[in-house]
């Protein structure tokens, strides 16, 4: 959960497939999708380098006007490894609301 106007970070780690060591140095984009329920506005594509653990961060904020009630951010990483062949990550969904969702109770008698 994100609430608004509080910063929301993604970590993508990039490991070689064949010996699961991190990469150094690999050029990550990360795409922001807003999905589902409201009315959010599409953050524009983000990139960043791996650092020595293979780790590209990324951090965000969603402010009050992107959103009417609650809704969800789906990201997704892609980089290009060392022989051209383009990885996507798998996808993340995060929910963006205003505040911890509660649902109300009614007490019956």
């Amino acid at each position: 959960m994100n609430l608004i106007g509080t910063n929301y970070t993604a970590i993508a780690r990039v490991t070689n497939t064949t010996t699961g060591s991190p990469v150094s140095g690999r050029s990550v984009r990360l795409d922001i999708i807003p999905t589902f329920i409201g009315s959010l506005p599409p953050l524009p594509p983000m990139t960043n380098t791996t650092d020595s653990s293979g780790n590209a961060t990324f951090t965000y904020t969603r402010n009050a006007a992107d959103i009417v009630y609650a809704a969800f951010d789906q990201l997704d990483a892609t980089m290009t490894d060392s022989s051209g062949v383009v990885r996507t990550s798998n996808t993340v969904w995060v929910a963006v609301s205003y505040t911890h969702l509660t649902l109300p109770t009614k007490r019956i008698v």
